[in-house]
């Protein structure tokens, strides 16, 4: 499955319906931000971006 284009920003996507979404594009926040969603205790969505090679 191709999802390149459209580009959709998924974190985008969920907070249009009402689930908070964060983007994380340095590997240095990874942690924190994945540890900040599961201590929040409601849903969430962590968009992760990588390089492709």
């Amino acid at each position: 499955m191709d999802i390149d284009q459209p580009v959709i920003s998924f974190s985008d996507l969920a907070q249009s319906m009402g689930v908070k979404g964060c983007q994380v594009k340095e590997p240095s926040l990874l942690a924190d931000t994945i540890r900040e969603a599961m201590d929040s205790n409601e849903p969430r969505v962590v968009e992760v971006f990588i390089e492709s090679k």
